[in-house]
């Protein structure tokens, strides 16, 4: 068999399919509960926020966070803060966020 013949032997394969596209992954949310330090910093999976004025020191809040943002709530549930999640969450941030009172 010449190579010609062995060619033209060979079947013909199929044209490649692009991948198909994955599903949309749900958002992992982890829920936290943390007291705020005196100077009015918490932290969230080795991140330090600075979330709001010094007198909520010693206060529990609730910490919601996932892949897009993390949110800080006070004990009877209005929202303190929402900042979007940082893709270093074990580097030291100090981030001011106060809301008015």
């Amino acid at each position: 068999m010449t190579p010609q013949e062995g060619w033209d032997a060979t079947p013909v394969a199929p044209a490649p399919q692009p991948p198909e596209p994955d599903e949309p992954k749900a958002a992992t949310r982890i829920h936290a509960q943390r007291v705020v330090q005196k100077d009015g910093k918490t932290s969230v999976l080795g991140t330090q926020f600075k979330i709001g004025p010094d007198k909520r020191g010693g206060h529990t809040i609730n910490v919601l966070h996932d892949e897009n943002e993390t949110m800080f709530f006070d004990a009877q549930g209005p929202l303190i803060s929402s900042l979007p999640t940082q893709h270093t969450p074990s580097l030291y941030k100090a981030m001011r966020h106060d809301r008015p009172e």
